[in-house]
């Protein structure tokens, strides 16, 4: 993937495809969306790489992994001309895409085509001679936009230049860069709703080019430009933008859901809102009624404090740990990793690293936790395959350099934490969600609709980066 499309629906949906988030890879934190998985080969945007050997005209050979187009025809009129399509359509999720050709050799007279067409377009023709075709070309610097008659463009090029097209989707538009440096806009009013695939097309004896779909750095600074249509899309969400509630009482809203009263209280001393701070005292605190000891329960288990989070549990919440499984196996998994982790933080044998038999007593005790989880947890398939995950932190000699060393971070007791929190928020007849998280969610939802439909302008905006982080 292109670095300037790092941040698009395309990237996003790779990772999604790759599992490459922790949350993913952990048994222990992963969440069993049956229909994830159906979801996501729903909606699996691929991007040009090379051009299709299928998908051309035999006078054309293509080497260096299909980058490289070598015209091997007569060359004798343009009923010789030969044309090939890249191996993908381009999705209208990138926003932007855009791919770089160079001039390898202009051949005998550099009757050179640069462009994209649909899939049904006749290859034996110079992009941008027929219907649903557009191109640039080399020898009279024409473009020609679905028919044989070409408009002067921009300059002619040869040997040694490098030609840039981009399709702007949020703008319809296409541009031409010539050596790095932006043409112009040369087709407007696209309609981005056909499936759009670049295209070369050669005519002469000689004639060589290459392709650069982003796998090596571009001439032109495409990530600049990406930037600047971002930011124009921004203003005007930030221009047209009315709310229709109070930004302040959401963020309230979540600062209490989560336990944070002090900083709510210290929010509103700073927004110099106390009428406001004073009713929402009254309403937050009414509706969350075991509020402190669900943000004391959170610190514990931040902190890896797990028998004081159940005693916290026990104390607030009677009954609940013995009628809600999956509640008592987050904590007791994490308190496994947590004996396993203080068991190994000085070391213990002369190599300095961890030794079993010197030290007896605890890795015992570890060993009769784990046979207490196999127990009460072992025989349920649901909690099997994390059991495994944690149970092989004991077969390493050190745990902190092994594949599952990310459970002893911070963020995979924060993770249980957050779920343990909604889990204890339902049993208090409250909402498992606060209100911005709603909110975030239902962004996300309308976004990943707009996106899925193509509207140009979605692919340019990531809302937990733009509006979260």
């Amino acid at each position: 993937i292109p670095d300037y499309l790092n941040e698009t629906p395309v990237k996003l949906n790779l990772l999604k495809r790759n599992f490459s988030n922790v949350q993913e890879n952990s048994l222990l934190l992963k969440n069993n969306d049956k229909n994830k998985e159906e979801k996501i080969q729903k909606n699996i945007y691929q991007i040009p790489t090379c051009y299709n050997q299928k998908d051309k005209i035999n006078t054309l050979e293509l080497s260096k992994q299909n980058s490289r187009v070598t015209y091997k025809g007569q060359g004798k009129s343009d009923s010789d001309a030969a044309s090939v399509r890249a191996n993908f359509p381009i999705p209208n999720q990138c926003g932007i895409f855009y791919w770089e050709t160079e001039i390898i050799s202009k051949g005998r007279d550099g009757y050179i085509g640069i462009g994209f067409c649909t899939e049904k377009v006749n290859l034996q023709r110079l992009p941008g001679w027929d219907q649903n075709s557009w191109g640039y070309h080399g020898d009279d610097g024409h473009s020609f936009q679905c028919c044989g008659t070409g408009k002067n463009f921009g300059p002619t090029f040869t040997t040694g230049d490098i030609i840039g097209c981009g399709i702007n989707f949020y703008e319809k538009c296409c541009f031409f860069t010539k050596n790095g440096v932006f043409l112009g806009i040369a087709f407007k009013n696209l309609d981005t709703s056909l499936k759009l695939f670049p295209t070369v097309g050669l005519r002469t004896p000689g004639e060589i080019v290459e392709t650069n779909f982003g796998l090596k750095k571009f001439s032109f600074d495409i990530n600049h430009c990406f930037g600047e249509e971002k930011f124009k899309i921004m203003q005007t969400i930030n221009q047209d933008t009315k709310l229709d509630f109070d930004l302040n009482e959401v963020i309230c809203s979540y600062l209490y859901h989560n336990g944070f009263v002090e900083t709510a209280h210290q929010f509103f001393g700073d927004t110099q809102l106390e009428k406001k701070r004073l009713d929402l005292d009254v309403n937050m605190e009414s509706d969350n009624s075991n509020l402190i000891s669900r943000r004391a329960i959170i610190h514990y288990i931040i902190g890896g404090n797990m028998q004081a989070a159940e005693a916290e549990i026990e104390k607030e919440f009677p009954n609940l740990l013995n009628t809600n499984k999956y509640l008592r196996f987050q904590l007791q998994s994490l308190n496994f990793i947590e004996m396993v982790k203080i068991s190994h933080r000085e070391p213990m044998g002369p190599d300095g690293t961890f030794s079993k038999a010197n030290n007896v007593n605890a890795f015992g005790d570890i060993i009769k936790f784990g046979r207490h989880l196999q127990e009460n947890f072992g025989g349920d398939s649901i909690f099997e395959e994390a059991l495994l995950e944690i149970f092989s932190l004991i077969a390493y000699n050190d745990p902190f350099t092994s594949p599952h060393s990310y459970l002893f971070e911070e963020y995979t007791r924060e993770g249980v934490a957050d779920a343990i929190n909604r889990i204890l928020l339902t049993a208090s007849n409250n909402s498992p969600t606060s209100s911005v998280e709603e909110l975030f969610k239902q962004l996300n939802v309308v976004l990943e609709e707009m996106v899925n439909s193509g509207i140009g302008a979605a692919s340019f905006l990531n809302i937990e980066k733009e509006f979260i982080e």
